[in-house]
């Protein structure tokens, strides 16, 4: 199913950028610092990659295909996923208000930015397990092959209309650099 091999392949992608995250929240727990820029641009990612383009295939694409094969929100765990989809926004939203009070120059901000990430992080590797482990194998024997077609043309849609040009390749360099940057703290 290439439709679930593209959600898998993003699974990781997202993960990648928690490792970052999470090295972002324990230099902000021992008190270092760390670039507002840096931080930005990992809610960037989160905010248009992880929920705008990812959650939107699932929530918007996979889950209404799912349900008519009987795994709606009321008969599996896609409906605790939405909610988890739902949390997950909270706390980007929380992080972004952060993210704002340390640009403003407050100091003692970086607890708060580092209990939202490390919530955040929690609730993503949850969630990514339950999708990995449980709805994903679930939705690879229910769906048909032209379901898996279809799925591939609204995906790239979807990708289409959230993604100015070059916007992945952009994230992938971030990815890249951050990543190196957070190995070395």
């Amino acid at each position: 199913m290439k439709s679930l091999e593209s959600l898998y392949t993003e699974h990781r992608t997202i993960e990648q950028m928690l490792m970052v995250l999470e090295a972002v929240a324990k230099r902000l727990e021992t008190g270092g610092d760390v670039p507002a820029s840096l931080v930005s641009d990992l809610l960037d990612f989160f905010h248009h990659f992880a929920d705008a383009v990812h959650h939107a295939k699932e929530e918007r694409r996979l889950f209404p295909v799912l349900a008519g094969h009987g795994l709606g929100p009321e008969a599996s765990a896609v409906g605790a996923l939405v909610h988890q989809h739902d949390a997950g926004r909270v706390y980007v939203r929380e992080m972004r208000a952060e993210l704002e009070r340390l640009r403003d120059g407050d100091r003692l901000v970086g607890a708060g930015l580092a209990a939202s990430a490390r919530a955040y992080i929690e609730l993503l590797r949850e969630h990514i397990r339950i999708e990995d482990e449980y709805l994903y194998p679930l939705a690879e024997t229910a769906l048909t092959s032209e379901e898996d077609t279809t799925l591939c043309s609204q995906f790239t849609e979807l990708e289409r209309i959230h993604h100015e040009p070059g916007q992945r390749a952009r994230y992938d360099q971030l990815l890249a650099r951050y990543y190196e940057v957070a190995s070395g703290w």
